[in-house]
């Protein structure tokens, strides 16, 4: 039996965005040293859930109501971490831009939990193309910030 509401998900996979890429001096230090790795893991939570959306066919809804809420709560997490470093002055829009998309993204993951919960592929499928949207967004923040953060250095 064909899962319309995993394939509506699935759809998200080919533009799904957040995988691209990469006050006093001590703390603009901290914020230099410490933000890679955070976008590293912000990075790696894009490629899971890259490979959810290419093997949700395979999944039941249940499953995925699971893994997106999941990926919701962790990329939350992400973004707490984000607002708890204290940016340079010079690179504080760019944070404050990077931490609403990854907000925007959270509202998609947990939309498409919700969707996939209910069993509902009309929800997914506005859900999914919000995720593209929303991702486009936070991986270009993110890659915005990123070169910011690099060019301070």
């Amino acid at each position: 039996m064909t899962r319309p509401l995993t394939a509506l998900v699935a759809v998200g996979l080919a533009t799904l965005g957040i995988a691209a890429c990469g006050g006093d001096d001590g703390d603009d230090q901290a914020f230099r040293d410490d933000f890679p790795a955070l976008s590293e893991r912000i990075g790696s939570l894009g490629e899971e859930v890259a490979t959810t959306l290419e093997t949700a066919e395979r999944a039941s809804d249940e499953e995925l109501a699971q893994e997106f809420d999941d990926f919701a709560q962790e990329l939350g997490d992400l973004r707490q971490e984000l607002e708890d470093l204290e940016p340079p002055e010079d690179l504080a829009d760019e944070r404050d831009e990077l931490v609403s998309a990854m907000g925007e993204v959270r509202s998609s993951l947990e939309e498409i939990a919700s969707a996939a919960e209910e069993g509902d592929p009309e929800a997914a499928r506005e859900a999914t193309l919000e995720l593209i949207d929303s991702s486009n967004e936070l991986r270009d923040a993110r890659r915005d910030l990123s070169s910011a953060v690099r060019e301070g250095e």
